[in-house]
């Protein structure tokens, strides 16, 4: 902690968009500190750092998990994660309706 009692941290979450995290200060529980991630909405989301393996979990409600064809297992900021080459490596999702929107969307990489 600093002088003013601030404390920065980083949380590494093993199911990012499923948990809630709360932290709390030592000195006084009553002062908590929650943060939900919010899935309403969310189509699809999968993490690109799930353990080796041929699946890519989906961890929206759906879960749409897909089949991961050729990556790299390159270091992470936060352990290993996927990397692809642009040409022969790729992730297959199957079709399904609660990937195809009827209104506008957003993606984030």
């Amino acid at each position: 902690t600093d002088a003013n009692g601030a404390c920065t941290g980083t949380l590494v979450s093993v199911l990012a968009g499923a948990d809630t995290i709360t932290a709390y200060p030592e000195a006084d529980p009553s002062r908590r500190i929650q943060n939900t991630v919010f899935t309403e909405g969310l189509a699809g989301m999968w993490g690109f750092d799930d353990p080796p393996g041929t699946s890519a979990f989906d961890l929206s409600p759906y879960s749409n998990a897909g089949t991961i064809t050729n990556p790299v297992w390159a270091d992470g900021v936060f352990g290993t994660c996927l990397s692809f080459d642009g040409a022969t490596s790729n992730i297959s999702v199957p079709g399904n309706n609660s990937l195809n929107p009827r209104n506008a969307v957003s993606l984030e990489a």
